[in-house]
């Protein structure tokens, strides 16, 4: 049996099909910018759920739920089951002007709140922007 945290590229491969619950300590090596898995961390635990696999671009779309709020939680955590954000240049393969990834790929289409003043909740959706769109659709 595969310790919870020890998954291979093959997870995030089918459509929709699969969530997985990332729980691995995020830790920064001191004035280093990048982040590292290590267990002199803080705890940090991501839902990841693929949503549609694009084979021949070689990305998948996901949708990552955070249950803690760690710097650069889904890029780290998402690095460390080899599934890099397009466009990521800490972490990831950086930026392909030629193929139109002009910035990160990261995106939060929701987020949810409990305002601190009226303590009522608070939920905003918005939509995957034209350039990610763009890219995944040509």
């Amino acid at each position: 049996m595969k310790d919870k945290n020890d998954f291979n590229n093959e997870i995030l491969e089918k459509n929709g099909t699969n969530k997985i619950i990332i729980e691995r300590r995020i830790f920064r090596d001191g004035d280093n910018l990048e982040r590292i898995i290590d267990e002199r961390g803080q705890y940090a635990k991501t839902a990841v759920k693929v949503l549609k696999t694009y084979p021949e671009k070689n990305v998948t779309l996901v949708e990552c739920e955070l249950f803690t709020g760690r710097t650069h939680q889904i890029r780290v955590h998402l690095k460390s089951i080899g599934h890099t954000i397009v466009g990521d240049e800490l972490y990831g393969n950086g930026l392909n002007k030629e193929l139109g990834i002009n910035r990160q790929f990261l995106h939060a289409y929701k987020v949810k709140f409990t305002h601190p003043a009226s303590k009522e909740e608070v939920e905003l959706e918005i939509p995957i922007f034209t350039d990610m769109k763009d890219f995944l659709e040509k």
